[in-house]
């Protein structure tokens, strides 16, 4: 069986193009992410059996009334729908499976049958294994397993502003701290090089853009790659069969594939310098992006830019000191990652 890992590289829809694989008869996949890397920590540290260890570290698997975050609260055309898997069968499916792990691949794929087997579909026909870890770093607990490996990807300018707009805005998470900026940035700047670090043959990008505009050619594609049926429900955002709007963060519902996608850059949350030095080190990596407007070249490139400015007033204005400090600790380490 085929196994296809999903890195994110920012708010670049990698959940939304997870979304479309559900529900399909021949891929293996749970609704959202899962941190392998983490449950292979836990699961050498504690003394507990793998198949409690896994609903324990991924209750919202079980329960997606539990995900608020990613709306699986709110399925369906309704957007009152959840869906419910059962423990016990899990559980169950799981142990019998699991004298037949000599490997870690085996355990993935046995994690992966027994929540299949407990929703209620049928494994014999299973072809892929499609796991979602989020973060690139996660992929050296991975290095010794054969898979192939997607990027999401966006123009990276609306990926930052999106990101910062969203998160600095939302309250159902931390806001964004300077050092989640920071690494932002370099995720940004860096991400599909260090996941060449760790997988150079069998890698593929994934443009958000191209999920919604090109989105028949990117399935067909898709499907020849692991001999997969294209079936209609490839073309269908849900989870669990159900209808997905898109996680809260973005603050608006999001409807499915959308033909008249347009990107949109938040412009108010950058300086022409930031854009003339964020251009200059993603121009090496984002090749088919944009470069339409030319900047004039500035010296300078050790200024604070305009996001790490804006948390830097939030955080005068609430007297944290100790965050004022943290500033000028990573607006040295975004300096040194981007240049």
């Amino acid at each position: 069986m085929n196994l296809a890992v999903l890195v994110s590289g920012g708010r670049t829809g990698s959940d939304f193009f997870q979304s479309l694989l559900d529900g399909h008869k021949e891929i293996l996949s749970f609704p959202g992410i899962f941190y392998f890397d983490k449950f292979l920590i836990e699961l050498k540290i504690k003394k507990i059996d793998p198949a409690n260890l896994f609903i324990k570290m991924n209750e919202r698997f079980f329960d997606s009334r539990l995900d608020i975050i990613e709306r699986h609260n709110q399925l369906g055309e309704n957007k009152k729908e959840y869906y419910t898997v059962n423990k016990k069968k899990f559980i169950n499916k799981f142990n019998k499976l699991y004298s037949k792990v000599n490997s870690k691949y085996d355990l993935l794929k046995i994690l992966h049958q027994a929540y299949a087997y407990a929703k209620g579909e049928k494994l014999k026909s299973k072809k892929l294994i499609f796991l979602h870890i989020h973060h690139w770093y996660r992929l050296k607990y991975l290095s010794d397993l054969n898979y192939t490996l997607f990027y999401t990807l966006r123009d990276p300018l609306v990926n930052l502003s999106s990101a910062f707009n969203n998160w600095t805005n939302s309250n159902h998470s931390k806001s964004f701290s300077y050092d989640g900026l920071c690494f932002y940035y370099d995720r940004i700047v860096n991400g599909i090089e260090y996941c060449r670090n760790f997988k150079k043959d069998d890698f593929y990008i994934i443009k958000l853009e191209d999920i919604h505009k090109n989105n028949k050619n990117l399935i067909n594609n898709f499907c020849k790659l692991f001999k997969l049926t294209n079936d209609k429900c490839l073309y269908l955002s849900t989870f669990h069969n159900k209808k997905w709007w898109g996680d809260i963060i973005s603050k608006r519902y999001l409807n499915g594939i959308n033909k008249n996608y347009k990107s949109k850059i938040y412009y108010n949350f950058f300086f022409d310098y930031d854009l003339n030095y964020l251009n200059s080190k993603m121009n090496k990596i984002y090749t088919n992006y944009y470069n339409k407007k030319k900047y004039k070249n500035i010296i300078y490139s050790y200024r604070p830019l305009k996001m790490e400015l804006l948390l830097l007033k939030n955080d005068i204005i609430k007297f944290n000191f100790f965050f004022i400090f943290k500033f000028f600790f990573f607006f040295i380490k975004r300096y040194l990652f981007l240049n």
